[in-house]
């Protein structure tokens, strides 16, 4: 299988880079199949530790003084 993005699929640029093959009538150009990316395997224990790091964060109370700006 040949993968050649649109642009240079002319026969004056295929001349050069296929020489002979762009003629065949076999020869059939497709695109390449989106890939899906692999699905993250995360441990249950760690996805615990961030929901409750974010839960403790959300809990702490911001100062309420602008003296340092």
């Amino acid at each position: 299988m040949i993968f050649l993005p649109r642009a240079i699929t002319t026969s004056r640029n295929l001349s050069c880079g296929l020489p002979g093959s762009y003629r065949d009538p076999n020869l059939e150009f497709v695109a390449m199949p989106a890939l899906a990316p692999p699905e993250v395997q995360m441990d249950p224990n760690y996805i615990q530790q961030i929901e409750n790091d974010l839960q403790e964060a959300q809990n702490v109370a911001l100062p309420d003084d602008d003296d340092d700006l």
